[in-house]
């Protein structure tokens, strides 16, 4: 594969070297791998990167040779020993020359974020990978910038953003082909193939693996072959046409016959052949479907790459059972395999996987198989009339599925805020050769200054603006922070999962045009929020459009419990209004989760806009149970749900008012009726009528 590539390519620059400093570095290279082949050394020497002897042997290089000499260390010990590989990519990025030396500096990011693989948050991977593809892209196209899309490519796919995957491997393809290598290429097209099979499209998933074929050797066709029986069993659930099965028998077949296959897959092809005959549904194709259940192990056990396959087989062979009404000795198979996902999620290490895309598959794979095998069991209790044990093992599978959609929602958060992190990064990067241009004048300009006088003025002027540039970043940086969790306030992740189930319950054929409009709300909400967050004013009538969009997915969201009103004073000019975004939308959240939502009957929230003075005064009304009766709610139901949004935008308000003339003043009123009883909680925001 390409990593493996870039590996053997750095070893064999390094391996031929000879003269002083080329043999240091070697030294320091072996330095850091000896631990990897001495069973004797601790873990304690095997992280100190900084060891005197390894500081000594690079003491005598300096410049680039010590930069690429660092990174070859670093790339080598990446999944091994992750924290001394940060160590030294942090070391290579922050030498004063790898500013200068693009390689050395895009080296670095990209063994940065090589070192967080055994993480479960992709945040950090994603940065760095980014700031490394666009330092990358300004240079010649190379094997590491084609390693890199490909990370990105499989980080995307397990974020479900499908459509960014097959972006970034044809963006793999053309740096594989403008650096004049077409070595692995077949596997790029197979990945896009096999996304747009995820998705459903399985005339671009053929068309694609067909191109994957024609560059596959004669003797590795294993994989594009697996595909193929991969996308036409697919096409059999779309279609139920039992021809397409046929065809993926065939292809599967052909795979597992090819001249050179290794152990991964002969288990993956195995696996897929029971899929496919077990879909038959007869007797006849069961017996083919148990053999090559049985046929995973002895080759998965061989290659670490393919050892979660194994957990499959057995939950396989279990499915054969109960169809025959073995119902025990499909439950002994169902536990065998929680017994070894169990097993291999304590033990789980990145160490012997020959790409980290295996070892995240194998992560993802186990949780899913967890969640199937619960279900399995308590289908199968049930079908016996187990039904406490049904009872049990449903709530397991309920509590698993929900961590898997945490899991997904928080990688698809992360995604975004890892891109939304990179445009000013690359902003950053693009101004690296103007920063360059303007140092060599100030040399230049400083050098040629005689007089005192002119010396002394232009230190004073420089201070004077590093000082005034300091304070303002430090309010930038305070206002930014408030700005991402005001965005994270409105792009909740419970809010978004939820959103996106009531939309799915929608998606039948009677309700398919308005889960469609409430699809368009959400896009729409989101978009909004993304934009908003990025301006320091917008128009009133896009605040008021994306608080319309927000209410409409929370009443789908709760099932239509509570109504409401916008009310806008004719005299406030719509189109040309603007007020700082992000105040409003989280008190109207506050309302709905923290009043209306307790309350046994229907909810009205009533949100206001009048023209006071010079002012725009902004009502939230609810008739909820009001704040103290929420508070005791949650206290007896333990819930940990903390809103942080009024202290939020206390804090937001403060930065804005340094800034403006009229005053934004909040003010937050408990209603009640005349038996003082809590009626509802009244929010007042008192926003400048400022026009665009």
């Amino acid at each position: 594969m390409a990593i493996n590539r870039i590996i053997k390519s750095k070893r064999k620059i390094l391996s031929p070297l000879c003269l002083l400093p080329y043999a240091l570095c070697l030294l320091s290279y072996a330095f850091c791998l000896m631990p990897l082949l001495t069973q004797s050394q601790s873990t304690d020497e095997i992280k100190n990167i900084h060891a005197d002897s390894l500081q000594q042997a690079l003491s005598q290089l300096s410049g680039t040779k010590k930069i690429d000499t660092l990174n070859k260390i670093a790339f080598s010990i990446a999944k091994d020993f992750p924290d001394s590989c940060r160590k030294l990519a942090t070391q290579t990025i922050s030498m004063p020359d790898s500013m200068n030396y693009l390689k050395g500096l895009a080296d670095g990011y990209r063994n940065l974020g090589d070192s967080y693989i055994v993480q479960d948050s992709l945040l950090p991977r994603m940065i760095n990978y980014l700031k490394a593809v666009s330092i990358y892209e300004q240079m010649d196209p190379s094997i590491e910038l084609a390693s890199v899309y490909i990370m990105l490519s499989w980080m995307n796919n397990f974020a479900g953003r499908f459509r960014s995957a097959i972006n970034y491997d044809r963006k793999a393809i053309k740096a594989y082909k403008q650096g004049k290598t077409i070595e692995d290429i077949e596997y790029r097209y197979a990945s896009i193939a096999l996304v747009y099979q995820q998705l459903g499209e399985y005339d671009s998933a053929i068309f694609y693996n067909k191109i994957a074929l024609s560059y596959a050797d004669s003797n590795l066709k294993s994989f594009p072959n697996n595909t193929f029986g991969i996308i036409y069993r697919y096409k059999f659930y779309e279609s139920g046409d039992t021809s397409m099965l046929d065809k993926s028998v065939e292809w599967l077949i052909k795979g597992l016959n090819s001249p050179v296959i290794n152990h991964h897959r002969t288990a993956a092809i195995n696996a897929n052949l029971f899929h496919a005959y077990y879909a038959y549904g007869n007797k006849g194709k069961d017996s083919l479907a148990l053999y090559h259940a049985k046929q995973v192990i002895p080759s998965a056990v061989k290659s670490k790459d393919a050892y979660y396959i194994i957990s499959g087989s057995w939950m396989k062979m279990g499915l054969l059972l109960k169809r025959d009404c073995r119902y025990d000795s499909a439950i002994i198979c169902y536990n065998k395999t929680l017994h070894i996902i169990d097993s291999a999620q304590s033990s789980f290490s990145m160490k012997g996987y020959t790409e980290s895309y295996y070892g995240m598959q194998e992560k993802l794979s186990l949780r899913r198989k967890k969640s199937e095998a619960y279900y399995l069991l308590y289908d199968v209790y049930s079908t016996i009339g187990d039904y406490k044990k049904a009872l049990e093992y449903y709530i397991n599978y309920k509590n698993a599925r929900e961590n898997i959609y945490r899991e997904d929602n928080k990688n698809l958060i992360a995604m975004i805020e890892a891109e939304s992190e990179n445009e000013k990064t690359s902003n950053q990067i693009a101004g690296l050769e103007r920063d360059k241009q303007i140092n060599e004048l100030k040399v230049a300009q400083t050098r040629n200054l005689n007089i005192v006088i002119v010396v002394v003025f232009v230190i004073v002027l420089l201070v004077g603006i590093l000082f005034l540039r300091q304070n303002k970043l430090k309010n930038e940086h305070k206002n930014t922070l408030l700005e991402q969790n005001l965005l994270r306030l409105q792009m909740n992740p419970h809010f978004i999962f939820n959103a996106l189930s009531s939309i799915h319950s929608l998606m039948n054929p009677k309700d398919v045009n308005k889960a469609s409009d409430y699809l368009g709300n959400f896009s729409r909400l989101l978009r909004s929020s993304l934009e908003s967050s990025r301006e320091d004013y917008i128009l009133l009538e896009d605040e008021i459009n994306s608080i319309k969009n927000y209410l409409e997915l929370q009443r789908l969201r709760y099932d239509e419990k509570f109504n409401y009103k916008i009310d806008v004073d004719p005299e406030i000019d719509l189109e040309s209004a603007i007020l700082s975004p992000m105040l409003i939308q989280p008190f109207i959240e506050n309302a709905i989760e923290h009043g209306i939502r307790h309350k046994e009957d229907h909810g009205n929230i009533y949100i206001r806009f009048k023209l006071e003075s010079k002012n725009i005064s902004c009502e939230i009304e609810d008739d909820g149970v009001g704040r103290e009766k929420a508070w005791e709610v949650e206290y007896a139901k333990k819930e940990k749900h903390k809103s942080l949004a009024t202290e939020i935008i206390r804090d937001r308000i403060k930065i804005l008012n340094k800034k403006i003339k009229q005053k934004i003043s909040l003010e937050i009123t408990d209603l009640r009726s005349e038996a003082n009883e809590a009626i509802g909680t009244m929010v007042r925001l008192d926003l400048p009528y400022l026009l665009d």
